[in-house]
């Protein structure tokens, strides 16, 4: 009986070490998980930054890109008017006071 209880203690000693084996596992797998699951949070939350700043620059581009499309068009214009100014000072050097109130409109 005595060799039964030492025998049996044996089995309980070497199953609780199994099972504290088995503990330290899960708890080591259930760290993992808890770090994965944290790397693929962050992972989503660059993912949506990227994204929003994707569209943020997209939305200050649009009128950057048409302002720099028509900058040229926009110069050529006030040189236009300039030089029509100049004419205009030259073939009318006393203008009336009708043709002064548009040009200063125009400036």
């Amino acid at each position: 009986m005595e060799e039964y209880n030492h025998t049996l203690e044996e089995k309980v000693q070497e199953r609780t070490k199994e099972l504290n084996n088995k503990n330290l596992d899960l708890s080591k797998a259930l760290d993992e998980l808890k770090a994965t699951q944290a790397r693929l949070i962050q992972t989503e939350k660059m993912s949506s930054l990227g994204q929003m700043v994707a569209g943020i620059a997209h939305e200050i581009n649009n009128p950057i890109n048409f302002i720099h499309g028509n900058i040229s068009h926009a110069s050529n214009y006030v040189e236009d008017l300039l030089e029509l100014i100049a004419i205009m000072q030259q073939e009318y050097p006393n203008p009336t006071s009708s043709l002064l109130k548009n040009l200063r409109k125009l400036i």
